[in-house]
């Protein structure tokens, strides 16, 4: 805002978007990833519940199978058509001295529909095809893990970086979740930080760029030796977990339960917005179901 932001903050916010089909604006860059969830939310649904009205004699359960493959599919076509329609193949290979990688691809909420689509492919064969998700998911750990370290070190440049990256990475992750979700328990100094870090993680994703960097930078200058790097990155995490638990504790825990009480629940007894700081030896699952297919019938 001191540098004169304050004139991208618009009605566009207010309504998520401020990049649906473009680069962001320079305030509040992190929420390009909140476009993406919001208007998957919305979206997604209604194209499912469309589809099961329109095409005769199409289950719910297949509604949502070509739902999610289609918002696979639209976002990767739509990256091909943003590259094929601005760039002649033979300049492919310098695509990064042509585009912004960051602000028009990786960004843009349209192109980008398709990341959460992959997971919603993975909670489909977990509750229909819950008997392959559990018996392959070693096979599954390991190709996926293999995929992404290969893309990382072999393909991230040229078309394979701008167009596809996203859809390799994300299903890549995607093949990481069946081994992930048998995970119950772990030893204190493995599952207190991990369960920390998850309940403060929205926190964390709010003010570590925005509040914590831009501090940073306005008043702690640049390291120069290797040392001031290290100090200065160390004080930078130390800095943003505890404001985020601050953050959580007083804000943002007492607002959803709130929320919950009030507007949810009819004055039931809520269930647990998120697990508790004082969770030791356990990895709690994040919905009722403490199976990935469980977590399907839990929403559902």
């Amino acid at each position: 805002l001191k540098d004169g932001n304050i004139h991208d903050v618009g009605w566009r916010y207010f309504l998520f978007l401020q990049h649906l089909q473009g680069p962001i604006p320079h305030f509040f860059t992190v929420s390009w990833s909140l476009v993406v969830e919001e208007w998957f939310y919305l979206t997604f649904p209604l194209v499912a519940y469309i589809l099961s009205r329109v095409v005769p004699r199409l289950s719910a359960r297949r509604a949502v199978l070509m739902t999610t493959l289609l918002f696979i599919a639209i976002p990767l076509l739509l990256r091909l058509l943003m590259v094929f329609g601005n760039v002649p193949p033979s300049d492919f290979q310098d695509l990064g001295s042509i585009f912004n990688f960051e602000m028009q691809f990786r960004s843009v909420a349209m192109y980008r529909l398709d990341s959460i689509a992959f997971g919603v492919l993975g909670a489909y064969v977990s509750h229909y095809h819950s008997d392959a998700w559990r018996r392959y998911r070693l096979h599954s750990f390991v190709t996926g893990l293999l995929m992404y370290l290969f893309f990382r070190a072999r393909l991230d440049e040229g078309l394979a970086k701008f167009v596809f990256s996203f859809s390799i990475c994300s299903f890549a992750l995607a093949l990481l979740l069946p081994l992930a979700s048998t995970v119950r328990s772990a030893p204190a100094a493995i599952a207190v930080p991990i369960t920390h870090l998850s309940v403060i993680s929205y926190s964390v994703y709010l003010i570590h760029r925005t509040l914590v960097m831009d501090a940073f930078r306005a008043y702690g200058g640049r390291p120069f030796t290797d040392l001031q790097a290290v100090v200065y990155y160390l004080a930078y995490f130390i800095v943003t977990i505890l404001l985020s638990t601050l953050l959580y504790k007083y804000f943002e825990s007492p607002v959803m339960r709130l929320r919950e009480k009030r507007f949810l629940f009819g004055g039931r007894k809520p269930v647990p917005v998120s697990p508790s700081l004082e969770t030791r030896g356990s990895i709690p699952s994040p919905t009722r179901g403490s199976t990935p297919k469980e977590a399907v019938e839990s929403v559902s």
